[in-house]
């Protein structure tokens, strides 16, 4: 996020399978609405409300074939929400600006996508699902050997999320994860907590490998 220049950044997992037009038409919904500051897709395997159950195939092919109807059906379909998961999740600029990047407390892995998002709709940004975007998701790989430790690491990262955003010890994971906007804080952006400055540009420049045109 420090180093990206453009009026877009896109938080992508690399255990997604990602469908034609997927890019275009979430850049098109923000560019429809300026006050759209976060979008994410609908996928097959994920918590909360982006998951469509129902859908099902068996290889690429038909992957893009469902993708393709479901972008006709729901066609300009945004469903708004306080949570977005942050396997693919795109990014106005002027969010960074005004909140800054990921706070680095969460660790490896969970979270980290919860409290981006809160900060966002604390700022006055709308949060929407483009219901005509789908894309595959595998999900669960928290780890290089397949997810095994996914449990404990999102497990940590909610005892972080909880503490920061004081929610009482009563509130349990599952009830959370449950209903995400019920716990939504009720008040405004204060930028002296919310915003979480991006490592310095210069410092990470070394760490470039490639770079592409």
């Amino acid at each position: 996020m420090a180093l990206a220049e453009g009026d877009y950044v896109v938080f992508l997992d690399n255990d997604t399978v990602v469908t034609p037009g997927w890019l275009s038409r979430l850049i098109g919904h923000c560019g429809a609405d300026r006050a759209i500051g976060l979008l994410g897709p609908s996928t097959n395997f994920i918590s909360g409300p982006q998951m469509l159950p129902d859908v099902e195939y068996e290889d690429t092919a038909e992957l893009i074939a469902i993708a393709e109807e479901i972008a006709v059906r729901c066609a300009g379909v945004l469903q708004p929400t306080t949570h977005l998961v942050g396997f693919c999740m795109l990014i106005r600029r002027a969010v960074i600006d005004k909140i800054g990047g990921c706070d680095p407390r969460f660790g490896r892995y969970g979270f980290e996508d919860d409290d981006y998002c809160l900060r966002a709709v604390l700022a006055g940004f709308d949060t929407y699902i483009a219901r005509d975007v789908f894309i595959h998701h595998v999900g669960s790989q928290g780890s290089s050997d397949g997810g095994q430790d996914y449990r404990t690491l999102v497990r940590e990262a909610w005892e972080v999320f909880r503490a920061k955003w004081e929610l009482p010890v009563s509130v349990t994971f599952e009830a959370y994860v449950g209903d995400r906007s019920h716990y939504m804080p009720d008040r405004p952006f204060d930028p002296t907590t919310d915003y979480v400055p991006a490592p310095d540009r210069a410092a990470l420049a070394p760490l470039i490998t490639r770079r592409v045109h």
